[in-house]
């Protein structure tokens, strides 16, 4: 009876194993860091990411992405090259990985992408790195990424001229952020959502807003197609 009872938990338990690894994946998500943040500080949303069903992927770029947009999209096109012809991916795309996501596309367009999430992204450039240029340069020194975020400046010009139309986008910004102000954020074809304007005691900052507990569930919900609430319903 005993030996019965261990055979049936046995098949129970591959029964179960078999159930959960057969459950289909959601799919892939790629998650762009803005320049100088390694991939550990996104623990938290990657984690609840994959919680979810889908699958996280972090792109690390050489010299923590301060190095020119054009070469870090060179990155993002060997990366998505190299995955099945057929298969599209989600891009959470964080503050300047979204200026390397957007080098990209203007590139080679979005036939490998589904879905693309910018978050505090300065699509008109960003006033902090504007600020450094002008009064002191030394901090932009060598640093290309810097000296191409500058509001108004040759290369943000040139990547917003005739940049090409994208579906499926969604473009969530903080209320008074100082490294990128909200009207530097907004694009016509990626109109913006000041998670404020859900959420009105949420206290954000530019860099680590991505690690909040209510803007990750926001992120969650864009990813699976859902109302965005942050969790913030009355």
């Amino acid at each position: 009876m005993n030996r019965l009872f261990k055979k049936c938990a046995l098949l129970y338990f591959m029964l179960s194993l078999g159930l959960l690894m057969a459950q289909p994946n959601k799919g892939k998500v790629l998650l762009l860091a803005t320049a100088f943040v390694p991939k550990g500080f996104y623990k938290p949303l990657m984690q609840e990411i994959e919680e979810d069903g889908f699958e996280a992927d972090f792109l690390p770029m050489p010299k923590l992405g301060t190095n020119d947009f054009s070469v870090q999209a060179e990155v993002i096109h060997q990366y998505l090259s190299s995955l099945p012809k057929q298969e599209k991916v989600a891009v959470l795309a964080h503050s300047s990985g979204g200026i390397a996501l957007r080098a990209y596309l203007k590139k080679y367009g979005n036939e490998k992408i589904g879905k693309i999430i910018y978050l505090g992204v300065p699509h008109l450039g960003a006033d902090a790195t504007t600020f450094y240029n002008k009064t002191i340069p030394f901090v932009c020194k060598r640093v290309s990424a810097c000296h191409q975020l500058v509001i108004g400046g040759d290369y943000i010009n040139q990547l917003n001229q005739n940049f090409p139309e994208t579906e499926n986008t969604s473009n969530l910004i903080i209320e008074k952020d100082t490294f990128v102000k909200s009207k530097n954020s907004t694009l016509n074809s990626s109109p913006a959502t000041v998670i404020q304007s859900i959420c009105p005691d949420l206290k954000l900052e530019h860099f680590s807003f991505v690690r909040n507990k209510k803007v990750i569930l926001g992120i969650v919900q864009l990813l699976n197609g859902q109302n965005l609430t942050f969790g913030c319903e009355a």
